[in-house]
């Protein structure tokens, strides 16, 4: 226990590598285009792979903060939005996929 009281406290690899599931989300959808022949999938999948890639700058942004290693939060909400940009043309995509392939199966 004293061990542990003297050590500083660390964050998990994960954190460091937090994409909030982006990553694996874009490689279901990867999947999934592969499994469907819906090709513009493929298309969808790079963008939450990008919106991942954006979240995880955010982390980073936190991290160094709480290391005390730099404050760059006010960059946080132009990420945000950017992310949101990214997501609302991804989710349409999906929708406007979906929409005309169902037809098929």
């Amino acid at each position: 226990m004293a061990m542990y009281a003297n050590t500083p406290p660390t964050l998990l690899p994960e954190v460091d590598n937090f994409t909030g599931r982006r990553k694996e989300f874009s490689q279901l959808l990867k999947e999934l285009a592969l499994l469907t022949d819906i090709g513009g999938l493929n298309a969808v999948a790079e963008k939450f792979f990008i919106s991942g890639e954006i979240i995880k700058q955010i982390s980073h942004i936190v991290l160094e903060w709480l290391k005390d290693q730099g404050d760059r939060r006010n960059e946080i909400s132009k990420f945000l939005l950017e992310i949101a940009n990214i997501e609302e043309v991804a989710y349409y995509e999906i929708k406007e996929l979906m929409k005309y392939n169902l037809k098929k199966f």
